[in-house]
Formats: C-alpha cells, structure tokens, sequence
C-alpha cells in the first residue's frame, strides 16, 4: 500500500529539520502558517507565518547550541491530517532533554498550514527551556 502523500510531507520536513534544510523546509511550510507550541517556555505560543516558524526553529538551535535533535517514529496521516511521532533529544545549560513529541498538522496544497505541538512532559519540556 502506497505511502499518504500527506506523509510524505510529514517525513521531509523531519528530515529537513534534522539537516538543518531551511530550503526544504521553506519549500513545505506554507507562508502563512501556524506553529503551536504549549507551555510557558521561551518557545511557547502560537507562531504565526512562516518567517515566525523559522525564527522560532532558530531559537531552538542556538538555545541547545546546535544539540536539538529529532528521530522520526512514525507517521499517520489521512485526509489533510497527519500525526507526527519523534524523539526529540538535546542539551542545555547542563540540563538534558528526551521526550517523545507528537505533532498535529495540517497540510494544504502540499505544504504544512497548521501544526501543534505535544509532549510527552509538559513540564520537563518547560523546564528544560526555563
């Protein structure tokens, strides 16, 4: 059975963000989109458009100093939905970071319009970024 293409989507832009591939994934977020990030961490809120999206990824790095890292587990998608499941990894201040993510998004004409993030510590992940 072929691969939702919605999935496919999904499996770039993880690759994407574990290379670093801003063109990537410039080329799959669409421009105005949306990140949701939970919590009261430095990165919480709701990240709207693309160049917010990317500001925010770019926190991320220099805040882990380069250490932010994501393994793919697995990825389910119907419709214009799909649900992402990694590991996310990462270091900081002395402090480590290893949890298990859940993204929720949504794709249009091929690109990322919305998506939220879930984790598995809500507040070990708001710790760590304290």
């Amino acid at each position: 059975m072929a691969e939702h293409p919605n999935a496919r989507i999904m499996r770039r832009a993880a690759e994407a963000v574990s290379a670093g591939d801003l063109a990537t994934l410039a080329v799959l977020i669409h421009e105005d989109g949306e990140w949701h990030v939970p919590g009261r961490s430095l990165l919480a809120g709701q990240h709207r458009g693309r160049d917010a999206i990317f500001t925010m990824f770019d926190r991320v790095m220099r805040e882990s100093e380069g250490t932010f890292r994501t393994a793919l587990q697995e990825v389910l998608a119907g419709g214009d939905a799909v649900v992402h499941v990694d590991r996310i990894t990462a270091r900081r201040a002395g402090r480590r970071l290893d949890m298990r993510r859940v993204v929720l998004a949504h794709i249009r004409d091929g690109r990322i319009i919305e998506a939220w993030d879930h984790f598995e510590d809500p507040y070990g992940w708001d710790a760590f970024w304290a």
